[in-house]
């Protein structure tokens, strides 16, 4: 099953086996773009972020978004409850469940990670991840949920301590050509994504893939660069029902490309 979301404010439940639409569910009229969705790893609720039309933080000339961050039940397809936005001016980019699907780690357009008691709607943790105008494009749990990683608008993949929040642990820094592609858009795919363990990191490279390696101890370190592609990778994703590191990854060229990692 996939969710799906439109920019005129539709969640559908996809089934991809029978190619039909299972269930839809309108998001509010005020926020018709739904720019993330994210699913608890129990299935049994989902969380939608959606904005207004106009540009995040209202650039260009138009009034503010106006985000909204919505629990639905999966089974109902039924609206939870509302989140409350510290800021309605906030577009949250990217949603990560953690294990049990109790806690969720969220950021966005103002550049802070914010980690959230799901079922209480209640924000545990908060922490500055991007400064200077860049924004949280991808958030994620690590393994063991000791820490979360973050990569930001400015080609930074940090990873930050839980136990003590807003502690940076490390950081990789991105190519230029890469850091050009992540400026402010209306929404972001997958740009960062792990194996299960958290040992190989894949980010978007100029004609394909960033392989990195990753320890708690050493933090990130390249291991090699794929081409895949004839422009930059636009998202990526880890098949993680695979024991051959299959990955699939997409492009601005409208190229979709499944690959095999081989470990040496």
């Amino acid at each position: 099953l996939l969710l799906l979301g439109n920019n005129r404010n539709v969640i559908r439940l996809y089934d991809v086996a029978n190619k039909r639409s299972v269930q839809e569910v309108e998001t509010p009229a005020a926020q018709p773009a739904v720019i993330a969705l994210a699913s608890a790893p129990n299935a049994a609720r989902f969380l939608s972020s959606s904005t207004s039309p106009a540009s995040p933080g209202g650039g260009g000339g138009g009034s503010a978004v106006v985000g909204g961050l919505i629990c639905w039940n999966m089974k109902t397809f039924q609206m939870e409850r509302q989140v409350q936005l510290f800021d309605p001016t906030i577009a949250v980019y990217c949603i990560d469940f953690n294990h049990n699907g109790n806690m969720v780690a969220i950021a966005g357009s103002d550049g802070c990670v914010r980690v959230l008691d799901v079922a209480r709607s209640e924000q545990l943790l908060s922490w500055t991840a991007a400064s200077g105008g860049h924004v949280v494009v991808s958030v994620r749990f690590s393994f063991h949920e000791e820490n979360v990683f973050s990569l930001s608008s400015d080609g930074i993949l940090a990873c930050w301590s839980l136990n003590r929040a807003g502690s940076k642990l490390y950081e990789f820094s991105l190519s230029d050509t890469i850091k050009s592609s992540l400026g402010v858009r209306p929404f972001y795919p997958r740009l960062m994504t792990s194996d299960p363990h958290d040992s190989l990191f894949l980010l978007p490279h100029d004609l394909g893939l960033q392989i990195l390696t990753h320890s708690a101890a050493s933090g990130f370190a390249r291991c090699q660069t794929v081409r895949t592609h004839s422009s930059p990778a636009g998202c990526l994703d880890w098949n993680v029902a695979s024991n051959s590191l299959a990955t699939v990854n997409g492009a601005n060229s409208h190229e979709l490309i499944l690959c095999h990692l081989l470990k040496k």
